[in-house]
């Protein structure tokens, strides 16, 4: 194949498509009609054609010699081994097509001169069926029709006779490939193309021609027609040429089709073998196909559900999914339902259509999710472009048809609602989200189900990107729901928080544009959010407080101010009531802080004052915030200059999730302005004092010439100064007078001429009313109930241990049974076995053909009872393992069962397989227990509690025993808290106060536990240098990081026996005792307690353990 063309072709021949050696033209076999136009008339030709092709030698004509060639056999008409995209190299392809756009308006004249033109250079059969592709689908047909005559003699009057009707693109095609020695033949049927719509009958109106062409070894398909030029809006450089202006594009797509993927939209009904495909379709499927266009195919889209329409829904809801590519697209998508006649509707009561349909993404797939709102047919028209489609004049590049869909809703479903507009669709796979090169963590699709109602999306920044959020649902006044979203930016990560009000269907809309860019927030994605309240909440859903673009964390007026959070860059909290914050300073900056709490019932935030307590340096700042109720608060940092009078600029935001239920009062003292860089608070570190003493206040103030308290009732008490290292202190003793009064620190400095300035502010309170303030819980220091308490369910502990011994006993005289009967089967199979070999023997020596066969019935039946002896076996065995609880010989004994491949009729097998669950369950709570660690001994119950064994810890003592130990630790849990919480006033109090027995017996005990001897602990003075050298930190830290498991018994029942006379509980104790003390006593006599209570279940375990041993029993199974 591929010698050159020498001889001149003429019209006849032309018209006949493919020379065969028999020379039958198309005319000849009525597929062309008189007016130039093609039919399906002759079936009989379309079969001849076919057979030729399948089963004959085809000659073809030398040009050169005017004689056949040498018959050659064509390969059948089958699938092609490779795609298109395997075979075509884009540099060679694109060198053919250069040669045809060159020729595009030459050799008009001449066949013979346009095909050596069109063939120069080619190498390949591929190249020549190109060029000549590429140069019919360039012709301007109106432009040869004004300059040749249509009669079909030249190229330009066969291109003229197009457009007259009395000529084909196909006929043309083929006839050109068959003078270069190219097999082509044209292919008649149906087609998908202009005026048909989705849905719509296939009829004669839709009837077009196209080629199949031999390519190599194998038949492709072409269509010159489908593939001709068309006017474009976009440059798309290769594909393209101009003309007077305009911008002409040819479709690359219908040459050399994919069976596959042409077989949408032709069809030829003459045979299906022309569909080369491997599994052919009907003519009712062709019709049942969705429209699936050559941009479709070209964007790299497949379809994954739905291959056939029309799509049907299944309880009202339909979902059509298809494979996206690599590369970024835009979708749309229309939405109308067919109403009789063929009207078709857009809207629903009002309601767009396409409300009902929702667009998401997902990695590499799209989704439409589809509800109609009433029973009926419906077309879902899908349009796309590439995003490279785009050009800088021209934004809004025009949107492609891509597939069309018949929806059929049988039934509505009962959750059917119109879902919140989304113009992107859903989903983070769109144009503005690579443009900004936000990369998606969490939440890859664009549909996201929540039974909690919270969500939490994350992105991964390359880029500082500021943003904005919006949340919508249907029924909901725009802006009502701005509360509910936040988003915080942290280590190059932006997170988007949403907690959705009630069940509903929302959309979360994100905008965004490069830190420090000018102009609008472009939109970047869109997700729809589906709370289905599946989950109910454990509390009440709480707006987020109000910030500046819902945004937590830096904000932007901390770009050119440089304050960086140090401990906590997250901007969300979880705290217990106090949390210490901590930023550095780039610059020498007054910084306050300001804490808010979020009012349910009023939607907004309220500040509170006497909560947050400043410490500012040069170059760092740090506040202790307090909470004083669970909830959810905001605390907010502003900065200005130092010393200057500009306005304060929000630069930080902290969202704080309080779980403690405790505080109920400010623990510092009320703070002015004035209190400022390098002031300290030394003395006393909350916001009151005990009333009628004489309480030590020493604050460091710079620059500062004088600081005076001021009571109550007026009296003024001046601090003095004090030399600390390298700083100046004011310290003094102050009569603190009346509770319910106040105690005012002022300042008089340089700065501020003679007049005080108000620094600090302190309230009076009560002795008795600090206890209550200091939130000592009054059941830590009931031990009574406390150590009832465990009592009652120790001794629960010891009855399910003496029923376990009971057990075992009950077990072995059941075990005695079991061996009985597994000996006795034994002893059955034994002999089963003899009585096989013997008789296996003795079928050896028989001779005639009726003993053998007697014998051997015979044979088969005593292997078959040897066989049941033997399972029975096994089953007795497995049986004696499961009672006699010996992990060992259950193994092994499971392991034969199985082998054997007996089935479980009696369920012995499955309550190995419990057991064993069982006995893992059991040992990893046993080192639990042994741990002696809340959370897993928690993990360690809470999976019996979920196992499917869980009825048989039922009565079992190691459950009990984990619930003790729970109570236990809890309470050591509370106790270190309740420790961390005391005050450095009430540990003050201690040292100053006059000294009682229970004070002397609660301190000395608690120094004892921290490993002091209790010698050095002698009298009330001791005891005072001991706090005073550790320091009334330490003394807390000590006492948090104090472990029971580490203490001496010894030292525990010394100190068990010190505080047994000691009652905090008692009224008149209370006064004299203090909240300090009652906090230490109860601190000291639950980890006292822990400790005898450990080394009392170690011994008593040991001893069961004894017990349990001495009434194992060995193993005699197998």
């Amino acid at each position: 194949m591929g010698g050159n063309v020498s001889t001149e072709p003429t019209a006849y021949s032309m018209a006949s498509g493919i020379r065969q050696a028999s020379n039958v033209s198309l005319a000849t076999q009525g597929i062309a009609t008189n007016d130039g136009s093609t039919t399906l008339k002759d079936t009989a030709y379309l079969d001849t054609l076919t057979n030729t092709v399948k089963n004959t030698n085809v000659r073809y004509v030398n040009p050169d010699s005017g004689e056949l060639d040498v018959p050659q056999q064509l390969p059948p008409l089958i699938p092609p081994f490779k795609d298109k995209n395997e075979i075509c190299n884009a540099a060679v392809l694109d060198a053919a097509k250069k040669r045809a756009i060159r020729c595009r308006s030459s050799y008009m004249r001449d066949f013979k001169e346009l095909l050596n033109e069109l063939r120069k250079g080619a190498k390949t059969d591929l190249e020549i069926a190109y060029s000549v592709f590429t140069w019919i689908a360039i012709q301007d047909l109106e432009i040869a029709a004004s300059k040749f005559e249509a009669d079909g003699a030249t190229p330009g009057g066969y291109l003229a006779s197009i457009p007259a009707g009395r000529g084909t693109y196909a006929q043309l095609y083929a006839f050109l490939l068959t003078h270069c020695n190219i097999p082509c033949q044209v292919v008649q049927g149906h087609v998908k193309g202009i005026g048909y719509s989705v849905g719509d009958d296939i009829g004669s109106e839709y009837i077009s021609e196209w080629n199949i062409c031999l390519i190599g070894s194998y038949w492709r398909l072409v269509d010159c027609h489908w593939g001709a030029r068309h006017i474009v809006t976009s440059n798309l450089d290769n594909d393209t040429t101009v003309d007077e202006g305009m911008l002409y594009e040819i479709d690359d797509f219908y040459f050399i089709t994919n069976p596959e993927q042409l077989i949408y939209t032709h069809f030829p009904p003459s045979g299906e073998y022309w569909q080369l495909l491997e599994f052919p379709i009907s003519s009712e499927d062709f019709h049942n196909l969705p429209v699936a266009s050559s941009s479709f195919f070209k964007y790299g889209l497949s379809i994954q559900s739905h291959y056939l329409g029309p799509a049907e829904t299944k309880n009202g809801v339909a979902v059509l999914d298809f494979s996206l590519p690599s590369d970024q697209l835009t979708f749309n998508f229309t939405f109308r339902h067919i109403i009789d006649g063929g009207y078709s509707d857009t809207t629903a009561e009002g309601v767009e259509l396409n409300r009902f349909v929702f667009q998401v993404f997902s990695p590499s797939q799209l989704s439409y999710v589809i509800r109609p709102p009433y029973r009926g047919r419906y077309i879902l028209e899908i349009y796309g472009r590439r995003a490279s489609d785009i050009t800088e004049k021209e934004e809004n590049a025009v949107m492609h048809l891509l597939a069309g869909y018949v929806v059929v809703c049988d039934k509505v479903s009962p959750t059917c609602s119109p879902v919140p507009t989304s113009v992107l669709g859903y989903g983070p796979q769109t144009e503005a989200i690579c443009k900004t090169k936000l990369e998606p963590i969490t939440h890859l699709s664009g549909y996201v189900l929540t039974s909690s109602g919270d969500v939490e999306i994350r992105f991964a920044l390359n880029r500082p990107v500021d943003f904005v959020t919006s949340l919508r649902e249907s029924n909901v006044p725009a802006g009502q729901l701005s509360g509910f979203v936040m988003h915080r930016i942290v280590k190059k990560e932006v997170s988007f928080t949403v907690v959705l009000p009630c069940p509903g269907e929302y959309c979360l809309e994100i905008y965004g544009k490069f830190e420090g860019e000018k102009g609008i927030y472009p939109h970047l994605c869109d997700y729809l959010l589906h709370y289905d309240g599946s989950v109910s909440r454990k509390s009440q859903v709480i707006e987020f407080p109000h910030v500046p673009y819902n945004r937590y964390g830096y904000t932007k007026g901390n770009r050119h101010v440089g304050v960086k959070p140090i401990a906590f860059p997250d901007p969300i909290l979880h705290t217990l009531g106090e949390v210490k914050i901590n930023f550095s300073l780039e610059s020498n900056l007054d910084i306050i802080g300001e804490l808010y709490v979020q009012d349910i019932a009023k939607r907004k935030s309220i500040q509170l004052s006497s909560c947050v307590f400043p410490q500012i340096d040069e170059g760092s700042a740090s506040f202790m915030v307090h909470l004083p109720n669970a909830g959810v608060y905001k605390f907010s940092v502003y900065s200005r200059l130092w010393k200057s009078d500009d306005q304060y600029t929000n630069v930080f935001n902290y969202l704080i999730y309080n779980k403690s239920t405790n505080h109920e009062i400010t623990k510092f003292p009320n703070v002015f302005k004035t209190w400022g860089q390098g002031c300290r608070l030394l003395e006393p570190r909350c916001s009151y004092v005990a009333a009628k003493v004489n309480a030590v206040f020493a604050v460091m103030v710079p620059e500062a010439t004088q600081i005076v308290a001021v009571d109550g009732a007026g009296n003024w008490t001046y601090l003095q100064q004090q030399v600390l290292s390298e700083s100046i202190a004011w310290e003094g003793r102050v009569s603190t007078g009346e509770a319910g009064t106040e105690i005012t620190i002022a300042a008089c400095g340089d700065y501020q001429g003679n007049m005080y300035t108000e620094l600090l502010r302190f309230s009076v309170k009560d002795k008795r009313s600090i206890l209550l303030l200091e939130n000592i819980p009054s059941d830590l220091l009931d031990l009574a109930s406390h150590k009832k308490l465990v009592s009652d369910m120790r001794k629960d502990e010891d009855k399910l241990k003496e029923m376990e011994l009971l057990k075992i006993k009950e077990r072995q005289d059941y075990y005695k049974e079991l061996q009985t009967e597994l000996k006795q089967f034994e002893k059955e199979k034994t002999m089963a076995d003899g009585e096989v070999v013997e008789l296996s023997a003795a079928l050896k020596e028989f001779n005639t053909e009726g003993q053998k066969l007697n014998t051997e019935k015979k044979l088969r039946r005593l292997k078959k009872d040897a066989k049941l002896k033997s399972e029975n076996v096994l089953k007795y065995n497995l049986k004696c393992a499961l009672f006699i609880q010996d992990s060992k010989s259950l193994t092994r004994s499971m392991a034969a069962y199985k082998e054997a491949n007996i089935k479980d009729t009696d369920g012995d097998y499955f309550n190995a397989l419990n057991f064993k669950l069982y006995e893992k369950l059991k040992e990893d709570l046993r080192v639990a227990i042994a741990a002696r660690e809340i959370c897993i001994v928690e993990n360690a119950v809470k999976a019996i509690e979920k196992s499917p064994v869980s009825a048989t810890f039922e009565y079992d003592g190691d459950i009990p025993m984990a619930n003790r130990l729970l109570v236990c630790l809890r309470r050591i849990e509370r106790l270190r808290h309740m420790i961390s919480s005391i005050s450095q006033p009430s540990i003050s109090d201690i040292q100053e106060t006059t000294p009682t027995d229970d004070s002397h017996h609660v301190m000395k005990a608690a120094f004892m536990l921290l490993g002091y001897s209790e010698n050095s602990l002698y009298n009330w003075e001791t005891i005072r240098d001991r706090m005073r050298i550790t320091g009334p930190q330490n003394v807390r830290r000590l006492c948090v990081e104090f472990d029971p498991y580490y203490l001496k018994i010894s030292i525990a029942k010394r100190v068990e026996a010190i505080l047994k006379d000691v009652d905090p509980l008692e009224q008149s104790r209370t006064t004299r005792v203090g909240a300090g003390v009652a906090a230490f006593y109860a601190w000291a006599y639950s980890n006292a307690n822990e400790a005898i209570d450990r080394q009392r279940d170690g011994s008593e375990d040991d001893k069961m353990a004894q017990k349990i041993k001495k009434l194992q029993f060995e193993d005699n199974i197998q």
